[in-house]
């Protein structure tokens, strides 16, 4: 159900005018960075005879985690068989590029993805829980 929920918010976000949300105060680098999100998708070299575990994903998880304990990541993980979602912070759309593009998995293919602006209508300042 959390899935179909952020997908809801994923899509609609950019119905509403940018001016209409400001950054959680909450979040670390609220203050100097913009919301992105990235969506990840089994790219070229994805083995689609094997489940996500069995995929080299290694060096994208120590990047991953890099970036989370640097306060980049705000939260991220996969989603779906073959995909993953991170919401991150970034100054501008060239550095969010920068961090999609700078990833183990982006450079040898095991992923492609998108980058986009994430500017959610509805933000709740506490952080998420894993579970409820």
């Amino acid at each position: 159900m959390r899935n179909y929920l952020l997908i809801i918010g994923l899509l609609c976000g950019p119905l509403f005018h940018p001016s209409a949300f400001a950054e959680s105060s909450t979040s670390p680098n609220a203050n100097a960075a913009m919301l992105y999100a990235i969506v990840y998708e089994a790219g070229p070299t994805w083995q689609h005879d094997k489940p996500m575990e069995k995929q080299n994903i290694r060096e994208h998880a120590v990047y991953m985690k890099k970036l989370f304990d640097s306060g980049i990541i705000h939260v991220a993980g996969p989603f779906g068989p073959k995909g993953g979602l991170v919401l991150f912070y970034a100054a501008n759309q060239s550095e969010a590029d920068a961090i999609m593009a700078n990833d183990p998995a982006v450079k040898t293919g095991l992923f492609t993805g998108a980058v986009n602006r994430y500017q959610p209508p509805f933000l709740n300042p506490s952080p998420i829980a894993k579970e409820r």
